[in-house]
This record gives C-alpha cells, structure tokens and sequence, in this order.
C-alpha cells in the first residue's frame, strides 16, 4: 500500500511529474520534441534551399533565352544585311576574275578578236573611211605576232589600224564615218554583274 506522500507529484528536473512517471520517460520525451524540431527547422531549409535554386535556376534559363534571341537577330541581321555584303564581294571578285581571264585568253588567242571585228565591219551600213581602234599595248602585240591577220582585215574591209591610249587590253572600237562600234570587255562584265545581282527567278519557285 502506498502513502498520501507517493501518490503526490513530485518536482523532478523543473517540473512537476506524477508519481510512477519516471525521470527517463520525461528525458525521453524531451529528446523527441527536440528531433521534431530539427526535423522540422531541416524541412524548412530543405524548401527554402529549394526555392533559392530554383530561382537562380530560372533566372539562368532566362539569361540564356536572351542570349539566345540576341544571336538570333544577330544571325537575323546577317541574312539581310552581311548575306548582301558578302555576296557582292563574292560578285565583284567574280568579275575581276572574269575578267583578268577575258583580257588574258584573248591576248594569247587574238582570233575571238578578229572574229569578233569581222562581225562589227560587216555591220556598218556604210563604211566610207574605216579605223579600228585597238589599245597601244594590243596593237604592238598584234603587229608582232599576228600581222598576218591584222593585214589581211585592212585589204578585207578596206580599214586601217590605230592606237588609242583611252582603250584598255583586249578592248576594240570600229568608227567609221556615221557610224561607231564598241568592242569593250566593260559593258559585258557590266551585263554579267547585272546578272548575277538579279537571276531569273524559275516559275515553279515564283
């Protein structure tokens, strides 16, 4: 049987604990609200961290959405405005090379050049005095290596031969006397500029 003064509580550790709870039970019990709190202050760092990286991970996202729009107008910019530039460089080099070949082939083989003021004296309708103007370079050459033909065009024609500084290499000029024929590599370069700025445009692509 046990006493009125057991059966009262008793002041253990700062508190008041009934008899026949013991001092390990309340020690225990302490330990467990204090893991519940830091399991709880852990969960609360865990979203808070979470959060933190989302928001930097987001805010990098965002960062390279703009870098990529920035390269794409960049590219964007490009296709109007450097595609242009880059082809007209590509066009004009296309030229010159056009035409150093041009000057070169024609100094080597002359005879597209006879060829060619056969066909302008042919098409005078009235030739009265005739000169073929060729280029000082052009003409000495031509007288000689080839004064063969260059006297065989006089008799043919009734022409005669003359220097003209103004002329380039390669280029040929028939004046008679109403009436002028340009042989000029210029104008068909010109015309091979002009078409490789504008080519045709196929039907099945308009």
């Amino acid at each position: 049987m046990r006493s009125s003064f057991e059966e009262q509580p008793l002041y253990r550790g700062g508190e008041f604990v009934a008899d026949g709870v013991s001092q390990e039970s309340a020690t225990v019990s302490a330990e467990d609200e204090i893991a519940h709190r830091i399991a709880a202050a852990c969960e609360q760092a865990r979203r808070e961290t979470r959060a933190e990286v989302e928001a930097e991970w987001q805010q990098r996202a965002a960062e390279q959405v703009r870098a990529f729009e920035a390269a794409a107008e960049a590219v964007q910019r490009l296709d109007a405005d450097g595609r242009k530039e880059i082809g007209e460089a590509l066009i004009s080099l296309s030229i010159a090379i056009a035409e150093h070949v041009l000057r070169q082939e024609l100094r080597a083989h002359p005879d597209a050049l006879f060829s060619l003021l056969d066909e302008a004296l042919d098409s005078l309708a009235q030739r009265g005095e005739t000169v073929i103007e060729l280029a000082s370079e052009t003409l000495g050459d031509l007288r000689e290596r080839h004064a063969e033909a260059l006297h065989r065009l006089e008799q043919t024609w009734d022409a005669r031969f003359a220097a003209d500084a103004s002329l380039a290499a390669g280029d040929a000029r028939v004046v008679s006397e109403q009436q002028q024929v340009s042989l000029a590599i210029e104008p068909l370069l010109a015309r091979i500029g002009e078409a490789l700025r504008n080519p045709p445009v196929d039907e099945e692509d308009a």
